[in-house]
């Protein structure tokens, strides 16, 4: 029987090549912690802050605070473990384009459960949320932002893809779509994107998603009526797996906070950080390899320019 070094951070599993990559970008203090090996030599690596992808002899670096989960398959025909976060997309893998994310490791064989559920403690113990901004934001004008799956191409401020429905969060309100075998179910399947005022949401129900069963979030407001009862028929609600749990998680928690904040009669929205603060960010993004040297010092003169 191996012992847990073995199982989870043994590094002689990866390649001289991975190994000497992962020297040049760790840190002092920062060890491996998990190693979960994938087809051709890739791997999907985490230590205690940040996530590594060694895929096609290129090292893809992932700090937690920009992601929201590790999500895998297991699958008859692909197996497959995937980083996922607002900069990478929330979409799996199929067998025509897993060769080329570099987010995703292909697995053959078993998949070591234990070594995955490790991973996913530790991305979510480190996902602290980029400077400002809640678990699952897209940063709008950034390097960060990725093409919105939202019909008309617009960007909301989070977003997320569940069993049979979609749920977008914008500034001032919610749109909810129902789609596929799941959201045929539906009552608002039938009635396409419905979307629903945040000044109008008076509750946020909640069930999390269990290993054999869906979870749910639910949404009761002022003026609408609603099958409470049944959360798979209701036209104000959307189902998620385990692995679809996290942005949904993130946008019940940034609704509940703005409605907390509109009962104490307190602004809902952040205060926008200083000049010289939002630069420091930035310089953390292009040190965790997330931006360019030069995307970086192209905001840096917009934001310089701004004072």
């Amino acid at each position: 029987m191996f012992s847990r070094k073995r199982t989870f951070d043994d590094r002689s599993r990866l390649s001289r090549d991975a190994n000497k990559a992962l020297d040049e970008v760790l840190e002092a203090d920062e060890h491996v912690r998990v190693i979960v090996p994938g087809t051709y030599g890739s791997a999907l690596i985490a230590s205690d802050t940040r996530g590594f992808v060694w895929k096609r002899n290129h090292l893809s670096v992932y700090p937690f605070e920009n992601l929201t989960t590790v999500a895998f398959g297991a699958g008859l025909v692909l197996k497959w473990a995937q980083f996922r976060g607002p900069s990478i997309g929330t979409a799996g893998p199929s067998v025509a384009n897993v060769t080329n994310l570099l987010d995703t490791v292909q697995i053959d064989g078993r998949i070591d459960k234990k070594a995955l559920a490790e991973l996913e403690r530790l991305v979510e113990a480190g996902a602290r949320s980029i400077p400002g901004f809640a678990p699952g934001t897209v940063l709008a004008g950034s390097h960060l932002q990725r093409e919105s799956n939202m019909p008309g191409g617009e960007l909301p401020l989070m977003e997320a893809e569940g069993s049979g429905g979609h749920l977008w969060l914008f500034e001032d309100r919610i749109r909810i779509n129902h789609h596929g075998f799941r959201g045929a179910l539906s009552a608002g399947v039938l009635k396409g994107d419905k979307e629903i005022g945040l000044a109008q949401v008076a509750a946020v129900q909640w069930r999390n998603a269990g290993p054999m069963f869906l979870g749910h979030i639910q949404f009761s407001f002022m003026g609408g009526s609603s099958d409470a009862r049944i959360a798979s028929r209701d036209e104000n609600a959307v189902q998620f797996s385990k692995g679809q749990e996290p942005p949904f998680r993130a946008i019940k928690e940034e609704i509940d906070r703005r409605i907390r904040a509109r009962s104490q009669g307190a602004p809902t929205s952040a205060p926008s950080a200083s000049i010289p603060e939002q630069i420091r960010q930035l310089a953390e993004l292009r040190d965790g390899g997330i931006l360019t040297p030069a995307e970086f010092e192209a905001k840096k003169v917009d934001l310089l320019a701004r004072m």
